[in-house]
């Protein structure tokens, strides 16, 4: 897992909450429940706002995406 995060879009404090959730959302795929391994993950934009933003937010927003990637894959091997 890898942060290609520029201009402080998300605040350092918030990483490992996205992180988490990275690693959370890939213990059970969204096709078959079983654990989704061998995947390099990018983390590239993000956005914070001062009243809404929190670590739990940022995970869950990790999971939310990080399992819409696994779903949009095509071709398992190939995302």
């Amino acid at each position: 897992m890898e942060s290609r995060v520029s201009g402080g879009n998300i605040p350092v404090h918030f990483m490992k909450a996205a992180r988490n959730g990275i690693q959370d959302g890939l213990r059970e795929d969204v096709l078959a429940g079983y654990p989704v391994v061998d995947l390099h993950v990018d983390i590239l934009d993000g956005a914070a706002h001062a009243k809404d933003s929190s670590d739990e937010a940022f995970r869950l927003a990790a999971v939310a995406a990080i399992r819409e990637a696994v779903r949009r894959c095509e071709k398992p091997g190939r995302c």
